[in-house]
């Protein structure tokens, strides 16, 4: 019998700590602007003499996962990753973005560098944090998706 390759490319974790959104949560608000959800810490090495509050990763995957969009009406929807050194995300700067047509379902990932993320932040604080925000526009624009941080098995 042969081998056949997984159809996943990430390993997911279920936990809490590294999700953004849970599908769960249901659709963003119908009709609003922007939802940024609670941002998420990337616990930032700071807690040892040698430490120098770098994040402890390189790069991250971020896999979103799109069940629902409200279609129909010319909605339009921008999928954006945030970065902020504070977990209200006030001053929180986009680090990558995704335009999807409102007729989309599925899966996409971003990627980001995580060296990097520190100087997309505004380094008031001394640890980085990731949230979701979805642009929606539209009248009736409501969109149902999950993010998580993934484990890259490839």
């Amino acid at each position: 019998m042969a081998v056949s390759a997984s159809k996943t490319k990430y390993v997911f974790d279920g936990d809490a700590s590294v999700e953004l959104r849970a599908v769960s949560a249901g659709a963003t608000t119908a009709g609003a602007a922007t939802r940024v959800e609670t941002g998420i810490s990337l616990n930032a090495l700071d807690t040892a003499y040698w430490h120098n509050n770098e994040t402890p990763w390189r790069n991250l995957v971020i896999s979103v996962q799109i069940t629902a969009l409200v279609t129909g009406g010319g909605e339009t929807y921008e999928f954006q990753l945030i970065a902020d050194d504070d977990s209200g995300m006030a001053g929180g700067v986009v680090v990558a973005a995704q335009t999807v047509p409102s007729t989309y379902t599925g899966n996409f990932d971003f990627v980001v560098d995580a060296a990097t993320l520190d100087q997309f932040a505004d380094n008031a604080g001394t640890e980085v944090f990731l949230a979701t925000q979805v642009v929606q526009v539209g009248v009736s624009a409501a969109a149902t998706y999950g993010a998580q941080i993934a484990k890259n098995i490839r």
